[in-house]
């Protein structure tokens, strides 16, 4: 049994991920390009991306990861695909399946960079 607090469906757990900007948060045009690359990276590991927020220094994200692939695969893989083009994304992120982080803490996590 596998509990988690942010629960899942079925086969999959459900992770709040915060992935940083390296600058402002991309134009709208880019935004719509990114959030594709996003559901590509996700749906060739089975995931699901449930929401997704521009923030105006991070994207905020809950997804749904199959159990048997490593959540940091798809959050690495996701920013070195989008990186490849135009450096969007910083190396560090934050991922949980605990809770939803509050913005303090996500303004905390920012912060700490």
């Amino acid at each position: 049994m596998i509990s988690t607090g942010l629960g899942g469906d079925g086969e999959r757990l459900r992770y709040v991920f915060v992935l940083v900007f390296r600058g402002e948060a991309p134009a709208e045009e880019k935004q719509r390009e990114i959030g594709e690359g996003l559901d590509k990276v996700c749906q060739e590991h089975r995931s699901v991306v449930e929401q997704a927020q521009f923030r105006p220094a991070c994207l905020y994200m809950q997804v749904l990861v199959p159990i048997d692939v490593a959540v940091g695969k798809v959050i690495e893989e996701s920013i070195d695909r989008l990186n490849r083009v135009e450096k969007f994304f910083r190396q560090e992120y934050l991922v949980t399946n605990v809770s939803v982080p509050t913005d303090e803490e996500i303004r905390e996590f920012l912060g700490d960079l």
